[in-house]
């Protein structure tokens, strides 16, 4: 998980942990690169809205890169809480 905001890196964890799944969370570009290519993880997670580098283009770096194009990626960005109220037909918001 590469994710600009601790506060996020550490919920993730706690419901990974719950799940007993392995989180490799970093702020660190070069770290989540290395990570990476080190670990090849099932599952990658981005944050769209970080300061240095958007989550659009680390997913063009491991695109590019042979060995890591393959695993999935989930984007990921925070917002206000928004109301479903007006929606007409029978929904669930994910996060």
């Amino acid at each position: 998980m590469l994710d600009g905001d601790s506060e996020v890196r550490q919920l993730f964890a706690d419901w990974c942990g719950l799940r007993n799944y392995e989180l490799l969370a970093t702020d660190n570009l070069f770290q989540f690169l290395r990570y990476s290519k080190e670990m090849q993880p099932d599952l990658f997670v981005l944050d769209l809205d970080m300061k240095d580098v958007s989550g659009w283009e680390v997913a063009g770096m491991l695109a590019s890169d042979e060995g890591l194009k393959e695993i999935p990626i989930v984007m990921l960005m925070l917002s206000e809480p928004v109301s479903y109220t007006h929606l007409t037909l029978p929904t669930t918001p994910y996060v």
